[in-house]
C-alpha cells in the first residue's frame, strides 16, 4: 500500500474524510431514534427481547469460557468480555433498511441491548475484577 512507503494524502484530504466521517456514527444513531416513532414494536419484543438475551448473556458466557480456556489474562479478558456484553451496533440498522429486511426487528434489538447493556458491561467488570489470571 501506499501507507508503508511513506506517502500520506494531503491534509485537505484527511480534513475532508474527517469531516464527513465523524457525525456518521450520531447520525446513524438519531436515524434509528426517529425511525421508532414510526414502528409498531409491539409485535416485535419478543424475538428482540430473544436476540438481546442471545447477545448480552451467550455471548459473554461463550467469551469468557473462551478466555479461561486459553488462559487470558485480566486485560485480554477485559478486552473480549466487553465486546461481548456491548449492546448491538447500529450499523446493522443501517444494513437491515438498506436490505430491505425487517428494520423495526432491527431497531428494538438496537434498543433493548443500549438499555441491557448496562447491566451486561457491569457484570463482566465484577467478573475481570475477580479473574484469576
Amino acid at each position: 500500500t501506499l501507507a508503508t512507503c511513506g506517502w500520506r494524502p494531503p491534509d485537505v484530504v484527511l480534513t475532508s474524510r474527517d469531516l464527513i466521517g465523524h457525525p456518521a456514527g450520531p447520525l446513524a444513531l438519531m436515524s434509528l431514534g426517529g425511525s421508532l416513532v414510526t414502528y409498531k414494536v409491539r409485535g416485535r419484543i419478543v424475538p428482540a427481547a430473544w436476540s438481546a438475551a442471545a447477545k448480552l448473556l451467550i455471548g459473554p458466557l461463550v467469551a469468557g469460557t473462551i478466555a479461561w480456556t486459553l488462559g487470558f489474562d485480566a486485560d485480554q479478558a477485559l478486552a473480549a468480555l466487553a465486546l461481548a456484553a456491548a449492546p448491538s451496533a447500529v450499523v446493522g440498522y443501517v444494513l437491515v433498511t438498506q436490505l430491505d429486511g425487517d428494520a423495526a426487528l432491527a431497531a428494538s434489538i438496537i434498543v433493548l441491548t443500549t438499555l441491557a447493556s448496562a447491566v451486561s458491561i457491569g457484570v463482566v467488570l465484577g467478573v475481570v475484577e475477580a479473574w484469576p489470571y
